[in-house]
């Protein structure tokens, strides 16, 4: 068992070795940065307490309440903010529309205006949206 463990942790060792912060975004040899897209959502009215469904093509649905920070499913990472919600992943390009229920309503198309972005090689995309709710 400790012959298999061996190889393993040799080879973490050497890619650690190839990535380090702050190098070189050129996608050479020596390129060491990584692309991370986030987006964010946030509520016109202020809503820190919500449950919110997100899912698109090539996107895994996700599921998150807010304010208690309870994720599952998605893409990255996902969280709570004050007044929305964020989802973070690295090397990852986010569906051009996403479909979002919030509290159970009926789903909506979500367009942001994705910002993309490539660093040594790896593609993301990017986007602040702010929601406002008709009364």
């Amino acid at each position: 068992m400790n012959v298999r463990m061996l190889p393993l942790a040799f080879f973490a060792g050497l890619t650690s070795c190839l990535v380090r912060p702050g190098g070189d975004d050129s996608g050479g040899v020596g390129c060491d940065g990584l692309c991370v897209g986030e987006l964010v959502v946030e509520f016109a009215d202020g809503r820190a307490d919500f449950q919110i469904q997100l899912y698109g093509e090539d996107f895994p649905t996700l599921n998150l309440a807010c304010p208690d920070d309870v994720a599952a499913g998605g893409v990255g990472t996902a969280g709570c903010l004050t007044n929305g919600f964020f989802v973070e992943v690295s090397d990852y390009a986010f569906p051009e529309v996403l479909q979002i229920t919030i509290d159970g309503s009926d789903p909506g198309d979500l367009t942001p205006d994705w910002t993309e972005s490539n660093v040594c090689g790896s593609r993301c995309t990017s986007a602040d949206v702010t929601l406002a709710f008709g009364r």
